[in-house]
Formats: C-alpha cells, structure tokens, sequence
C-alpha cells in the first residue's frame, strides 16, 4: 500500500527501468477495470516530432484564461514528475497522486493475476492523467502522445474534437521506422471519424501519408494561414518583457513570449484549434486568446535561466528541434552581440545525436559533453565529443553535470552565452548546478 507521494514516485521510477511496450491491449483492459473515466471527456489529442509542448501550452494558456478548466496531460517531466499533468496550470497534488497510483497498481496486480502483462509507467501515469482529470471535472483536456501515434497509451480515447499534427521529422527510428512515410503513418493513427484535424506545415511525403488517413476517415485537414511579423522580440527589452508580435487572419494582432520564430508557426496551429472550438461552441474571444498566450511560458524550450552571463537550456534532441535550435543560436547571437558561445551537451542513445552535435555544436566555441543516465538509453559523452572533433569542434567530456559547469565557466565571459542542450533528462539538474554555482 502506498502510503506517501515519494514512494509512488519511486515505484513509478523504478518501474520505468524496465521500459515501455508499445500497443493498446493492456491499457484498454486497465481503463476498462478502472471504468474508463477517459470517455467522458473532451479532448485535443497531438502529435508530432516538435512543437507539441508548445502548442499545447499556448491552448492551455488561451483556454483558461476564456474561463475554462483545462486538463494538460504531457511528457516528458523536466523538473518534476507532477508536472506532467495539471490543470490551468497548476499540479496535481503529491497526494491526489500517490492515491491514484495506488488504486491502479491495485487493479494491476488483478490483471497480472490473470495473466495479463503489467501495465508500464507510462500507461499507468496515463492512467493516472485521466482519472485525475475525470475527477476534477475538466472542460477539455490537452493530450500530448508519448510515442507515435497509433498505438501509443493515449490513443485509447474515442474521436477526440480535434486531432493536432505537428511537424514530424525522423525521430524514434527504432520503434517508428526511419523514412518521414513510415513515421507520419504511426502519427496519422490518432486520426479518427468524427473529429477535426490540424496540422502544421509538413513536407509533401508526410502531407501525403496524412491526406490519405484523413480521406480513409472522412475527415479535412486545416493548415495554418499565413502570417506577418510584425516584431520578432529584437527590439523588446531583453528578458523581462519579451515578446513576439504577429497579425494572423488579415487583421488580428497576437503576441507571445515564447522565443524563436518557430513559435509563432506553433502559435497559428494553436489558432487553428482555437478557430475549431469556437465552432464547437466554446466562448473564446481575440482579447482571451492573446491575453492567454502572453500569459504562456514553457520552460526547457529556448529558455533564459540567467543573465550577464545568458545561460539558456533547450531540449532539442532530434534533428527537426536542432535545425530550430541553430537558428535560434545564430539568432540570439547576431541580436545581443554574443562574443562566444560554451555549450552543454548530453544526448540518449536512441537518437541521432550526430546530426544534432553536427547541426548545433557547430556554433560553440566550446563544447562540454556529459554522460546521460536514463536507463536502457544512457549515452556515454565520450561519443559526443568524438563526433564533435570529428566536425572540427573543440570539445571536452565529464561524466556529471555539475563538472560540466565548472568547465563550462571556466571558458565563460560575461558577454558569452552558454546553453545546454539535448536531453530533457538533464536540463533540470544542470539549471541546479548553475544556481549552485552562483549561491556559493
């Protein structure tokens, strides 16, 4: 019996060693035992290779402050297990979630008494998202797919109101295939009769693969508008007020806080949505949406931790979110007259690392790399800083976080940036580290 949120999250972490098991047999049997709470709620399911996070957190940003209670299910955690499920905002409770992972491990003892396999972490914490939000009676729920598509945990759910496509690139190449086609088909799985669909801007073998599901589902796809820029934030003061100006539908002016200018792209999808639930009924106004959007933070993705020096951390760990990032970098260096860029740098086995070392360690004037620690995925920095001197980057290897940063300022001027990249898994405690560093 579970007594204390810290000893559900130990399970849940040890029980995550083991991996994850892709197919919908044993969640379906495990929602069905826990009354399937997910039927009655209304959904946004999205997928993608990047962006998801973002649109979602603009939709939730929009959503809540129109008046509604949003339900926000998204992975994977960055600086607490909680945050992965929330609504408006806030975290589920230690205890609401240690008592919901206790009444589903209960229910998943009976089906491994019957001889079924036990559900993963995931599929539990999936579990746990639904249930939660079943009880707190959410208006609609922001669902982000774990993996895939088709036979990730989330698609259980019936047609949800809309099905969001965010731009997919080779990711997950041992589970999902390693061509755009055989991944936008996994993708294209959260398609259903009966709902609306979204989706960003895809090259043509993904739009094809996409056309056609929709076609087999009597479904339209809605592309995003184009846009104009009217600020992009470079004559905005630096961090505290940071904002990007755009006007969208001929004459609407929105504005966002989220940094790069992938981010107002993501902002049209989310417009999109948007557009779909008012037609559905739900009261949403221009003055809501943009007040919920400059409302919006999503830390991990481009975000200024500190300043003179800028340290900035990013999870992009494939290859369509590194092509951002360099941007980005390239960017931020022209606008704020970066002498010299140190990067941080830490990578999971199963990704394309050397696309992405060779895509954004390019701009480092110094690169650190760090051993990862995810079970099953861990990816020793050794590798890292080979691939790097072999695209003529001057690197160095660690094999903790917090010997990265005493390197990394080492090297570090107060007119230099350093930013940590890659991984999600380790954003968290390098941020620690940085502000060990500066309390000492």
């Amino acid at each position: 019996m579970i007594v204390n949120y810290s000893k559900a999250e130990h399970i849940i972490s040890k029980m995550e060693k083991k991996g994850s098991i892709y197919g919908l047999e044993c969640m379906c049997e495990l929602m069905r035992r826990l009354g399937s709470p997910q039927d009655s709620l209304k959904f946004i399911h999205v997928t993608g290779t990047n962006g998801k996070g973002s649109v979602i957190a603009l939709l939730s940003g929009a959503l809540s402050k129109s008046g509604y209670l949003v339900g926000r299910f998204t992975s994977p955690a960055v600086f607490s297990r909680r945050e992965t499920i929330s609504t408006n905002l806030a975290n589920i409770s230690e205890q609401e979630y240690a008592e919901l992972v206790n009444k589903i491990l209960i229910i998943a003892e009976e089906m491994t008494s019957d001889g079924m396999r036990a559900p993963t972490a995931f599929e539990i914490e999936t579990a746990v998202a639904f249930l939660y939000f079943e009880m707190k009676k959410c208006d609609i729920v922001l669902l982000e797919v774990g993996l895939g598509g088709d036979l990730d945990a989330t698609n259980i759910i019936k047609a949800p109101i809309c099905s969001v496509i965010m731009p997919i690139s080779i990711d997950h190449v041992n589970i999902l295939g390693d061509t755009l086609e055989e991944i936008a088909i996994h993708k294209s799985g959260i398609i259903k009769k009966g709902s609306f669909v979204v989706s960003a801007k895809q090259k043509p073998e993904v739009q094809n693969v996409l056309q056609a599901k929709a076609e087999k589902c009597d479904c339209e796809i809605i592309y995003p508008q184009d846009y104009i820029i009217i600020d992009n934030g470079k004559n905005i003061k630096k961090y505290s007020d940071f904002l990007q100006k755009f006007i969208y539908n001929r004459n609407d002016m929105f504005e966002i806080t989220l940094r790069g200018k992938c981010q107002i792209g993501n902002a049209a999808v989310a417009l999109e949505v948007l557009k779909i639930l008012k037609y559905c009924g739900f009261n949403l106004s221009a003055a809501s949406i943009n007040e919920g959007f400059k409302s919006v933070e999503w830390k991990g993705r481009f975000t200024v931790i500190h300043t003179a020096p800028d340290i900035i951390i990013d999870g992009a760990h494939n290859e369509g979110a590194a092509s951002v990032l360099a941007d980005n970098v390239v960017e931020y260096k022209q606008d704020y007259n970066i002498k010299n860029i140190i990067m941080v740098a830490g990578m999971l086995s199963d990704k394309d690392y050397d696309k992405v070392i060779s895509t954004v360690a390019v701009h480092a004037a110094t690169l650190i790399t760090i051993n990862t620690k995810v079970t099953n995925r861990q990816l020793d920095g050794n590798v890292l800083k080979d691939i790097a001197n072999k695209y003529g980057i001057t690197a160095y290897s660690t094999d903790s976080v917090v010997n990265a940063v005493d390197i990394a300022f080492e090297h570090l001027g107060r007119k230099d940036l350093l930013l940590a990249f890659g991984s999600f898994s380790f954003l968290a405690e390098f941020e620690d580290a940085v502000n060990q560093k500066y309390n000492k």
